[in-house]
């Protein structure tokens, strides 16, 4: 594998600032619906957030094809570190910090994620070459997962402190830690973003195929994003209705899972935490086996399958209070969410040019985008807010939805695109 080093070094720079970004974006919500108890307010704003990302979107896209992605993944650590700074900064001279500026903190982190993930993949793209495009989003995934991870672990630890007694080789230790405050995790946060830049700012590697830059005006890079997917309609129709999966599961992440918590399980940071750890070892162990495991079998079937245990889960979420069953369903999104990206990244590695990957992933991350809208509006109605084990009802019917026009597509779509 050419670059080896180059992504190694690449891996740990967005592990770093990854790590801190996590706690930050498990921190915020709890912030909202459990210490401020404004779940309403905090459903709102990841609203309005999610919304204003459907314009950023295919702006982000066309950067991404347009500019060296390297270039765009040290801009975003810097602007990343001076937000942080700066916000984390008044809290400690106020003592606590106003609710707009831990609004601004998550919209910026959501609009970051926007641009960041589909820059690395198309920077991991133009490192590597094709027979290790199935490894390259394995590796993408584990380390992923295993820093978010050890950031829903960090975020247990951080909301709620930590007080604990043990015996060690017939010694007694005593463990106490205080709660960190919010602008204390913004801190760390954005420290974690200017190790992440200089980081960066090392990187060196090689182009495998140089990618024809389109030059033209905005409009028109914008167009020939569309125009791509439109002269591939059976991609297009699997890029699309496999993402679906995705649009239920970072619902449930980011809101569903703190209000299912909080108000239908009665839960404490502690179940919440340990709800986002099983999730990412489920997403972890679909990174180290899922290639494997679905190696002989073609793309497509394998998203069916895995689009299949993720409706079985969605349903039994909506019929159990028990923390472990709940705990075993995220641990099943997890795994069949990370899968089927792997599966999809690796599908689209192979069959869109990197010159155009930006843009093509920002056409799918716009029809994300809109979709998500649909799901948080619903859920935000009175019924959901009051009974959020519907809303996983509703997540199963949706994903039900997706997983048709890709069954009876299934075999023009293998056909066409073989693995």
């Amino acid at each position: 594998m050419k670059n080896k080093k180059a992504f190694g070094l690449l891996l740990t720079a967005n592990a770093i600032s990854q790590f801190a970004q996590g706690i930050s974006m498990i921190a915020i919500p709890w912030f909202f619906v459990n210490q401020m108890e404004m779940s309403s307010f905090y459903n709102w704003v990841f609203f309005i957030t999610t919304a204003v990302t459907f314009i950023w979107s295919p702006v982000a896209g066309t950067i991404i094809d347009r500019y060296p992605r390297k270039r765009i993944f040290q801009g975003l650590c810097l602007v990343g570190a001076l937000i942080l700074f700066s916000v984390s900064s008044i809290g400690f001279i106020e003592g606590s910090l106003p609710l707009a500026l831990v609004v601004a903190v998550f919209a910026f982190t959501v609009l970051n994620y926007n641009i960041h993930y589909p820059s690395l993949y198309a920077l991991s793209q133009e490192m590597s070459e094709g027979k290790v495009y199935g490894k390259i989003n394995s590796f993408l995934e584990v380390q992923g997962q295993a820093t978010s991870m050890l950031s829903g672990a960090g975020a247990a630890i951080l909301l709620s402190g930590l007080n604990t007694d043990f015996t060690l080789f017939g010694h007694s230790f005593e463990i106490h830690l205080a709660a960190w405050e919010l602008h204390e995790i913004f801190l760390m946060d954005g420290i974690t973003y200017a190790l992440a830049f200089l980081l960066l700012s090392i990187l060196k590697y090689e182009v495998i195929k140089p990618k024809k830059v389109d030059t033209s005006k905005f409009i028109n890079r914008l167009k020939n994003g569309w125009k791509y997917l439109a002269d591939h309609p059976l991609l297009f129709r699997y890029g699309l209705f496999s993402y679906f999966v995705f649009v239920t599961v970072i619902v449930h992440v980011f809101y569903l899972m703190h209000v299912y918590v909080s108000e239908y399980l009665n839960g404490v940071g502690y179940t919440l935490a340990i709800s986002e750890v099983f999730h990412t070892l489920g997403a972890l162990s679909a990174g180290i086996i899922a290639r494997i495991l679905f190696k002989r079998m073609h793309t497509v079937y394998a998203t069916l399958l895995l689009m299949a245990s993720i409706i079985v889960v969605f349903v039994l979420a909506g019929f159990t209070q028990v923390e472990m069953l709940y705990w075993l369903a995220c641990l099943v999104i997890g795994f069949a969410n990370s899968g089927v990206r792997i599966l999809r990244v690796t599908f689209l590695f192979n069959h869109v040019p990197n010159e155009n990957i930006g843009r093509v992933t920002s056409v799918f991350q716009s029809s994300n985008i809109l979709l998500r809208l649909f799901l948080i509006g619903m859920f935000n109605q009175l019924f959901f807010t009051d009974h959020p084990q519907f809303a996983y009802l509703f997540n199963a019917g949706f994903v039900v939805l997706a997983t048709l026009p890709i069954l009876f597509g299934m075999k023009k779509i293998a056909k066409q695109y073989p693995d």
